[in-house]
């Protein structure tokens, strides 16, 4: 993502209603799809400002890597210091590491030259019967200036990120769409943004904190069932993989 985003992130995710989701869902995954009952080594690939490596340190040690110094500063701000710089494509630990890996909103980056690559290289790191977490963008009629600001290549449908996890070697356990509510507005908003200006401008912005509270409420209320129903459409997909071979 542009530069300038980094300190945007820094200073909303620990309150502002997308990122609050985002916390719940992979929260709320690693419960269900893991034996929580050990300290688990966890993996945050494409780390960011480091505000998810926090909010999973509840479930073991938690590590993380990306490939932006300016982003690992960040990480260091919060305390955070198991951080180095890595990618998807080059993971700088040794097989069979982790219990879990997440990564969120990082494979479809322009940066990912082969996601299906990325995705045998955190099976590599992972061991036998670890799970890998992702979370993506998806429909590819919602792309926008906002994925120009992100640097994001391309959105997927269900069944793509399926195969290409399938690909890679994992099992799926669980995926699909989410922020299915917001859908038709945020396309019909994307849209005449972009009819309005082709330049890159990102959709993360300070809200009210009324609209914020209710955002999030309404969000964690759909991620409860989204979680545990398929739902066929929405501006996000989330998976989970299981290696098996």
């Amino acid at each position: 993502m542009d530069n300038s985003e980094y300190g945007k992130m820094f200073r909303l995710e620990q309150d502002w209603w997308w990122f609050r989701g985002k916390q719940y869902l992979v929260s709320s995954v690693l419960s269900n799809f893991s034996d929580i009952s050990e300290r688990l080594n966890i993996l945050d690939v494409g780390c960011g400002t480091g505000i998810m490596l926090k909010k999973l340190s509840k479930f073991g040690t938690i590590y993380g890597i990306d490939p932006s110094k300016k982003a690992l500063d960040f990480c260091k701000k919060r305390n955070l210091n198991n951080v180095r710089e890595g990618t998807i494509q080059h993971i700088p630990f040794q097989d069979c590491t982790f219990d879990v890996v997440t990564v969120l909103d990082v494979l479809s980056s322009k940066h990912v030259s082969n996601d299906i690559q990325g995705l045998k290289e955190v099976k590599r790191v992972l061991k036998p019967d670890g799970v890998v977490v992702i979370t993506d963008s998806a429909m590819k009629c919602l792309r926008s200036r906002h994925d120009a600001a992100f640097h994001i290549r391309e959105r997927y449908s269900k069944n793509q990120l399926r195969n290409k996890l399938e690909a890679a070697g994992f099992t799926v356990m669980r995926i699909s769409y989410f922020n299915t509510g917001i859908f038709l507005p945020l396309y019909l908003f994307r849209k005449i943004g972009t009819l309005l200006s082709s330049s890159p401008k990102s959709d993360v912005r300070p809200l009210p904190r009324i609209i914020n509270h209710l955002l999030t409420k309404y969000y964690l209320f759909e991620l409860f069932f989204a979680i545990r129903l398929p739902f066929p459409l929405g501006v996000s997909l989330f998976a989970v993989g299981k290696k098996t071979r």
